[in-house]
């Protein structure tokens, strides 16, 4: 069965099952999100925000972070089928 997560006009990216495959987690903007499956709700982990005086190296090292914290909380697991 598919369902339909979210509704935004801003692109999702990334989405992966948790260990535990009950949440996905998914990145919108430079903020990492989370869906839970059993009560279809979303949380929003990161908030990054754009300011105008960021340089390129500060946005490198903020989007660094956000891809090792997720790699670092939701770890792929392979299936086994």
């Amino acid at each position: 069965k598919t369902i339909r997560v979210t509704t935004t006009k801003e692109i999702e990216t990334n989405p992966h099952f948790t260990a535990n495959d009950s949440q996905v987690a998914y990145i919108k903007g430079d903020n990492l999100f989370l869906w839970d499956s059993t009560t279809r709700s979303i949380v929003q982990l990161t908030f990054f925000t754009d300011e105008k005086e960021d340089s390129e190296e500060k946005r490198s090292t903020k989007n660094e972070w956000l891809y090792n914290e997720f790699k670092r909380r939701f770890t792929y697991t392979a299936r086994n089928d």
